[in-house]
């Protein structure tokens, strides 16, 4: 209980210090009216900073040996000073230089409201899925590194198909072998049911495992045998599965993320360089 009102106490303090800071910003660039040039160079430079300062956020996280703090303090300023950057875009972007509403008329400002929006949008929705797919994640289990699932995939393979071919579990009628290369080597051989896993949906494995109970009634004692084995790997297969979906879904986001950053700074630089070395006039 302690811990929540103190972490209640943290999110309060620091959403107040970014409205504070977003209020400066605007009587700052209100007080800079009388030369509307100015304002729009305050709220424009303000933004970069706000900008640089959220890029700088996926910096902090590769280098986590460093003592910069906590990540998760870092992970709340990001997200409120995401919050005092979307403010001062509408201002900068959509009432600077004549105060009233207009839309960016250029293909350069264009193209970096777009790419903002993009940004913003993806952090939206990294800020839920970073929340919730860990948790989801350490709810199954322990976390296994995403570079090793596919020879861990592997293994599993393996060990099924060996199974599948020791003395005990081959028939004249091939029943059990059968069924392993039609079923379950299409199965272990790749990833499987990734939007079930996001879905939380399970109905692949069970399938199998509702197909290999069936099976068993055609099977010899030997032959059961393996196949409860065989039932444990699916099993373990659809963990790796569940593992390897939803981290391949937090590795895009930021992939993706990184990007649009990365092509936001890119255009905001250019767009200042033209705008400081043209009056404001930008392409």
């Amino acid at each position: 209980m302690a811990t929540r009102i103190d972490r209640f106490s943290r999110d309060r303090r620091a959403l107040l210090v970014s409205a504070a800071l977003g209020v400066a910003s605007l009587v700052g660039a209100w007080v800079m009216l009388r030369s509307l040039w100015s304002a729009t160079v305050w709220t424009g430079s303000l933004l970069f900073g706000c900008v640089l300062l959220l890029a700088f956020y996926g910096v902090r996280k590769r280098i986590a040996v460093l003592p910069l703090g906590r990540t998760a303090t870092w992970l709340r300023w990001h997200a409120y000073v995401g919050l005092l950057s979307a403010l001062l875009f509408v201002v900068h972007g959509f009432f600077l230089p004549t105060l009233a509403w207009r839309f960016p008329d250029g293909w350069l400002e264009r193209a970096v409201a777009i790419v903002y929006v993009c940004v913003a949008g993806t952090g939206v929705v990294g800020l839920a899925i970073t929340r919730r797919i860990p948790a989801r994640i350490s709810a199954r289990g322990e976390e296994v590194i995403f570079e090793r699932i596919g020879d861990f995939r592997m293994e599993l393979f393996e060990r099924s198909r060996a199974l599948v071919l020791q003395p005990g579990a081959v028939s004249a009628d091939g029943v059990l072998s059968g069924y392993f290369t039609d079923r379950l080597a299409p199965y272990f051989s790749r990833a499987s049911n990734l939007l079930g896993h996001l879905a939380q949906s399970r109905a692949p494995m069970l399938g199998l495992r509702s197909e290999l109970d069936e099976l068993s009634r055609y099977l010899s004692a030997s032959q059961r045998e393996v196949a409860d084995e065989l039932v444990e790997l699916i099993e373990k297969k659809d963990e790796l599965d569940y593992q390897y979906a939803h981290q391949l879904v937090l590795k895009g986001w930021l992939f993706l993320h990184s990007a649009l950053v990365g092509s936001l700074l890119l255009l905001a630089s250019l767009h200042a360089v033209l705008a400081l070395s043209f009056g404001g006039r930008t392409l």
